[in-house]
């Protein structure tokens, strides 16, 4: 087997300019650059990243812990995420938070030194570290979730414009009685989206009805639930405004099942703009996160945190997606 020293004598140069121009290749001249790339070959040898990483304390490894993996929303923001880690030399480990526990163990991996970052998608920070201090905090960014009181790295879009211009189209095309369905608890990107739906009915002084307003999970089931709701009011809403595309998945299954016609008896509108609404009959209007790009930008900053660079929040531009779930009443 082919070692540093080999390729050292082929290149003509010392060990350690070897080791330079494989750790950090921008340090050395564009010659012995191209020098040690073609040794390298030449000889065959194999670089050891795991010795590498022993010595550099670290492990190329970073922790993705997700809310609910069958939630076909985080797919492509993972996929973002992969990317851009395997352009920059890191392995992902993926843990599901939807079960008991997991959140804790797979944060405290970073903890014993086991990985050397952690991304919280769509997770709130685990209870073992809410405890800590920001500065006592391991490399970490939040992503399309965010904890209130604690100032750390966040990922996302801005869910009360995006909440208010969903319902504000709504409201232009003539519905003034919007049913909303929200996530469950007091999650902050629900709080969120449900002051943007507010927020845009205020300014059209239509009154805010409690009675149209209902908690659901983000799925199917949770859209046919609450359509079920809806539809059992004495005066049901012209328009349902939903906080995720897989519970307006339910909602228009639902509808369909009760003989009411989307979208000339009800208007939809979706969040998320998964790829699915587009084959949805009708078509899914929508609120379009950039998925990919949001995972690749969360990855970028977790980078800059395990480099010791400050972090910042950012915010990603979201697009309202106009298809044929909605009508003008």
């Amino acid at each position: 087997m082919a070692t540093m020293k080999d390729v050292a004598l082929l290149a003509n140069v010392s060990t350690a300019t070897v080791s330079r121009t494989l750790v950090k290749p921008e340090s050395v001249s564009e010659t012995t650059r191209l020098r040690v790339e073609q040794a390298v070959i030449e000889t065959g040898y194999k670089i050891n990243s795991q010795a590498r990483s022993l010595r550099r304390n670290e492990t190329r490894t970073v922790v993705v812990v997700v809310s609910d993996i069958d939630n076909p929303f985080y797919s492509e923001i993972i996929k973002g995420i992969e990317q851009e880690a395997v352009a920059n030399d890191y392995l992902v480990v993926l843990g599901d938070a939807s079960q008991q526990e997991r959140d804790r163990i797979y944060s405290e991996l970073v903890y014993t030194r086991q990985a050397d970052g952690l991304i919280l998608l769509g997770v709130p920070l685990p209870k073992p570290l809410k405890a800590k201090l920001n500065s006592s905090l391991p490399p970490l960014v939040m992503a399309c979730e965010y904890e209130p009181d604690r100032k750390l790295p966040t990922v996302g879009i801005d869910n009360r414009a995006a909440a208010k211009e969903a319902t504000e189209y709504l409201i232009k095309l003539g519905h003034h009685r919007i049913g909303c369905v929200t996530g469950m608890g007091d999650n902050p990107l629900t709080v969120c989206r449900l002051q943007g739906y507010k927020e845009a009915l205020a300014a059209t002084n239509i009154p805010f009805d409690e009675q149209l307003i209902v908690a659901e999970a983000y799925n199917p089931d949770g859209g046919s639930n609450a359509m079920r709701y809806f539809h059992s009011l004495a005066e049901p809403p012209t328009a349902i405004f939903c906080h995720a595309d897989t519970q307006a998945i339910g909602v228009l299954h639902q509808a369909r099942s009760l003989g009411i016609s989307v979208p000339e008896q009800l208007s939809v509108m979706g969040f998320d703009g998964l790829p699915i609404g587009s084959y949805c009959f009708p078509t899914l209007t929508t609120i379009l996160q950039p998925r990919v790009e949001l995972g690749r930008v969360t990855m970028q900053s977790l980078m800059d945190s395990m480099k010791g660079l400050p972090a910042r929040d950012r915010l990603l531009p979201h697009e309202l997606i106009i298809r044929g779930s909605v009508a003008m009443r």
